[in-house]
């Protein structure tokens, strides 16, 4: 059967078209971004800069571009990966760096860590402002830095049993930390023994303007002097180390996170922080230190150190509190907005044993003395609230304040989840 001329054409056109239309479906991951506006986005990442980034086009959906000071974050899904093996460490490094990686060795006045998504790392000492160790089965709530106090002064390691060996850490070996005490005397403490390491290093004044963070898999969070687009990954260079450059795979990367474009996360702010307990203690009965730890403020973790976690929903930002909390943050007219997610936090389900109680506290934010929003009996096991947009234009001192509900203090464990503070329009 002979077939008419058009119609081969036809169909050889829309064979081309097909197979052009596959040469050039775009190769980048797929995400999901959230706006400053709080819209959800999924699609193709094609292309970033400093400044921007563009989602592929896709069927009918034409391409888009968004300003990376309004993104909040852009997440990945990350493959999951082979677990490493052997002694794990997680080194708070003076750029605020997060690394979480074996350790395979000794480096050149330091350590070197191999870190899922980055390959190896070599951790100058310099860099380092506590070095933590990482059992097989640590989880998110893994927290030893509370437990063991830093020193006033000069560098101090713990061990598996608690015992402090202060001095200065002198080197790092295959199997040991050396480390030399105010007397002269070298102190070795094998890496499988060590628990704790503090050095006396000072962090790096945080950085101004728009900044990225970026998560990978396996609790890595760097917070980035340069990052960049390259293929099948993301270039970026540490804080504390922005002369040298590694690549993170796509599947490695869980989240990237910017913040200090429009708006400021009112943790990352200087803050204050009052704790007035419902009995106070006998003056010199307990040591306020120890009080602070189990009981006072913390930014971006909740009191006892775990994610903060409201109704299901994790927040890598805000304040994690105990009732009766006063968190006062200036803001000396700078800011336009403020908004954030509020409730008790999802420790209490677990912990409840005190008869089906789970937390009552009365909240409120204040600008400048006026009640700007304020809940009472929020419980545990509840969604958390969303508190705003609050008009703050003007306002010079934000408070926010958790109070005593029905339940006085039991379990009044709560959270401020992503405090947002949008900045003022400037002429």
């Amino acid at each position: 059967m002979r077939i008419p001329v058009p119609v081969v054409s036809l169909a050889l056109l829309a064979l081309l078209l097909s197979t052009g239309a596959a040469d050039a479906a775009p190769q980048g991951p797929r995400v999901t971004l959230r706006t400053l506006e709080l819209s959800r986005v999924e699609g193709t990442l094609a292309s970033m800069d400093e400044k921007s980034l563009t989602l592929a086009a896709s069927g009918t959906t034409a391409a888009r571009s968004f300003d990376l000071d309004g993104v909040i974050h852009l997440a990945f899904e990350p493959s999951r990966g082979t677990p490493l093996r052997g002694p794990r460490f997680r080194a708070h490094l003076v750029g605020g760096e997060r690394l979480v990686g074996r350790f395979v060795g000794p480096g050149e006045d330091g350590l070197k860590l191999e870190v899922d998504g980055l390959g190896v790392v070599p951790v100058l000492f310099e860099h380092v402002l506590t070095l933590e160790s990482m059992p097989t089965n640590a989880g998110p709530c893994h927290d030893l830095v509370s437990r063991f106090a830093r020193p006033e002064s000069g560098d101090a390691a713990y061990d598996a049993k608690g015992d402090e060996y202060a001095g200065t850490v002198l080197e790092a070996t295959a199997k040991e930390l050396v480390l030399e005490s105010a007397r002269g005397r070298e102190r070795r403490v094998a890496w499988d023994q060590v628990a704790l390491v503090h050095l006396e290093n000072e962090r790096l004044t945080p950085a101004e303007g728009l900044r990225a963070e970026v998560e990978l898999r396996g609790g890595t969070r760097v917070p980035v002097a340069k990052l960049g687009l390259v293929d099948k990954g993301l270039r970026l260079a540490l804080r504390s180390a922005p002369d040298v450059a590694w690549t993170a795979a796509f599947d490695a990367i869980v989240a990237v996170r910017w913040q200090g474009g429009r708006f400021d996360y009112a943790s990352e702010l200087p803050h204050t922080s009052e704790r007035r307990p419902y009995h106070a203690d006998p003056p010199g009965l307990l040591d306020p230190k120890h009080l602070d730890r189990l009981f006072g403020t913390r930014v971006d973790r909740r009191v006892s150190g775990c994610p903060l976690r409201v109704g299901g929903e994790t927040f890598r930002h805000g304040f994690g509190v105990n009732s009766h909390s006063v968190i006062t943050i200036p803001l000396n007219g700078k800011y336009a907005s403020f908004r954030s997610s509020f409730g008790i936090d999802d420790e209490v389900l677990r912990e409840d044993a005190e008869g089906g109680r789970k937390g009552n506290v009365d909240v409120r934010v204040l600008g400048d003395g006026k009640v700007l929003w304020e809940a009472k009996g929020v419980q545990g096991g509840a969604k958390p609230r969303r508190v705003g947009p609050l008009d703050v234009k003007g306002v010079k001192t934000l408070v926010l304040e958790v109070g005593f509900g029905k339940e006085l203090e039991t379990l009044d464990r709560a959270d401020w989840g992503d405090p947002i503070l949008v900045k003022a329009a400037t002429r």
